[in-house]
């Protein structure tokens, strides 16, 4: 099972939700979210961790907190001891996570907009330039394409390492990426309509739990 939740922030709630929420990470983790000068940055930071440690406690019914986190090559958070794994991203007002325990997996989620190509050219492979080019709705395509491959980057962990050019979308078939000649399995993953976002996977993707996370920010 892939389990998916998202969390549209709200600046009303951030009071509430730092009050509620931030005592119960570790002071690196609250130190870090206290840096924070935007809310909205720290939000969506602070819904991340709250959706990840509620997935693998209700979902697998085992408690998790930040001392079982560990940061590995090119500071990509894992699961020390515990054969769970996750990944988290966010873009604008909505925070996502991503919750397996059938390999490595990545997510990407980005907002819509207007998105000129010569911006991102050097981001694409020849095959994905003339299908962008050859689109009626360029904008569209550009975040599409882009968010295929950072999730594929944000499965490996291998941030601005990997060229996104050397990432091959346009290989015969929407759920598949190439790179480096291996095979990754990619689904889109509906939230919001003016958002965009994949999933990425070793595996293939099957029965997955989406659902949207609302903090309880009552107690």
């Amino acid at each position: 099972m892939i389990i998916i939740c998202y969390s549209f922030i709200e600046k009303e709630n951030h009071a509430l939700l730092i009050r509620r929420y931030l005592k119960v990470f570790s002071i690196n983790f609250q130190n870090k979210i206290l840096r924070y000068k935007i809310w909205s940055d720290a939000q969506l930071s602070i819904l991340g961790r709250i959706m990840l440690f509620d997935i693998v406690k209700n979902k697998f019914n085992i408690i998790v907190n930040d001392n079982d986190i560990e940061f590995i090559k090119n500071n990509k958070p894992v699961f020390k001891d515990i054969k769970i794994h996750f990944n988290i991203s966010h873009s604008l007002h909505i925070s996502t996570c991503v919750v397996t325990k059938n390999g490595r997996i990545g997510v990407d989620i980005e907002k819509i907009g207007d998105n000129k190509f010569e911006d991102f050219a050097f981001c694409f492979t020849d095959k994905e330039k003339d299908k962008i080019c050859e689109s009626a709705e360029k904008s569209h395509l550009i975040v599409d394409i882009w968010t295929k491959k950072e999730s594929l980057i944000k499965l490996l962990g291998e941030g601005l390492m990997i060229p996104l050019n050397k990432i091959e979308t346009e290989c015969g078939n929407d759920n598949l990426v190439i790179y480096n000649s291996q095979i990754f399995n990619i689904k889109k993953i509906h939230i919001a309509n003016d958002y965009c976002c994949y999933i990425c996977s070793e595996f293939p993707i099957t029965n997955i739990y989406l659902k949207e996370f609302v903090p309880d920010i009552k107690n």
